[in-house]
């Protein structure tokens, strides 16, 4: 089986030449350093993304809660003399006003 004007592996064969290859590679001990960093930069770049967008969504959840119960707690003074929809708009405007500060 050909295609385009490769013969085709089966993934037995693929595998057990690629083990070969690797195989080559045990004895020498030349160069070792460089391929475990090179090898190991990788994850350890993605963890530490990882790690950053974490701590990004941390702050960004406190900053919310913060301007939340701020809002709460301004609101709830006026909450008794205020309508339905008057509520709402001091409500939103007051936690607008503080979550763009904390910011």
């Amino acid at each position: 089986m050909r295609y385009l004007g490769v013969a085709a592996m089966s993934p037995i064969s693929w595998f057990g030449q690629l083990r070969q290859i690797l195989l080559a590679f045990a004895p020498a001990s030349a160069g070792n350093v460089a391929v475990i960093f090179g090898i190991t930069v990788i994850p350890v770049v993605g963890l530490v993304g990882a790690a950053v967008d974490y701590s990004r969504a941390n702050l960004a959840k406190a900053a919310i809660q913060s301007a939340l119960d701020s809002t709460a707690l301004a609101v709830s003074m006026k909450a008794a003399t205020l309508s339905s929809s008057e509520l709402t708009a001091a409500a939103t405007t007051t936690f607008t006003a503080l979550f763009t500060a904390l910011k």
